[in-house]
Parts: structure tokens; C-alpha cells; sequence
């Protein structure tokens, strides 16, 4: 597995303090899940922007993500959070015998995940064209 205490590891160390529990959790193996999940998915939701971009529904990323459609990026990203919390703590990451399954599939599942909910919720508007515009296009 690793050389990171799991969540269940630190509970059971010192089950009354929440502070030491608290202090660990950063430092813990499924923290490090939960970052290479977020990086993924970051990825991902990057790529979405850039397929919608590209086929003309997405302006710049900044409008994309901060201006034009703040609640549906809040949204996806939400969404997106939820579904990692879901996964980490059912364990998805780990066989039947408690052995990590690899870093690859965190990294996959991050990106897919990230990929869907941005696609899913965070639609773009196509670019409008102007009565000029559609007069000059071929």
C-alpha cells in the first residue's frame, strides 16, 4: 500500500482527541487520493472547456468558468466534489484485501469525472452571429 496512515489508522490512534485527528487528516493517504483526484479533474473540466471552445459555445476560460456561467461552474464543480467524496469513502480505491489499486485510476477516475460534470452541467451558449455575420458567411 503506502506509507500514509489511512483515516481509520488515525481515529484509531487517539479515538478521543479531534484535534490530533484533525491535524493528521491532511496528511493522510486518502488526502493524497483526494488530491490527485482534484488535479484530474481539474484537467478535465479544462478539456470540456476547450472542446466547447473550440466548436464555438465557449468564450475565454475566464468568461467561461467566472463570468458568464458562475453558477454553473459552482454547480459542476459541486457535483464533481460530491462524486469524489463518494468514491473515497466507499473505498474504490482499494481492493477487496485492502491493497491500493494504483495511482492510474485514481487519475482516470479524477479526469472522467471531471470531464462529465463540467459537460453534463456547465453547457455553454453558442455564439450568437449577427444578421451581418450570417450575410457573409459562405
Amino acid at each position: 500500500m503506502t506509507d500514509k496512515l489511512t483515516i481509520q489508522q488515525i481515529r484509531a490512534a487517539e479515538p478521543e482527541s479531534l484535534w490530533h485527528f484533525l491535524q493528521q487528516l491532511p496528511h493522510s493517504f486518502e488526502a493524497q487520493i483526494l488530491l490527485g483526484l482534484v488535479l484530474a479533474g481539474v484537467a478535465g473540466m479544462l478539456l470540456s472547456w476547450l472542446a466547447k471552445w473550440s466548436a464555438g459555445e465557449a468564450h475565454g476560460l475566464i468568461d467561461y468558468c467566472f463570468k458568464n456561467q458562475i453558477k454553473r461552474s459552482v454547480a459542476s464543480a459541486l457535483t464533481f466534489l460530491g462524486i469524489v467524496f463518494g468514491a473515497i469513502t466507499s473505498d474504490m480505491f482499494t481492493s477487496s484485501s485492502g491493497e491500493f489499486v494504483g495511482w492510474m485510476n485514481v487519475l482516470v477516475n479524477g479526469f472522467a469525472v471531471g470531464f462529465g460534470s463540467d459537460s453534463a452541467i456547465n453547457k455553454g451558449n453558442r455564439v450568437a452571429w449577427s444578421d451581418e455575420k450570417r450575410a457573409r458567411a459562405p
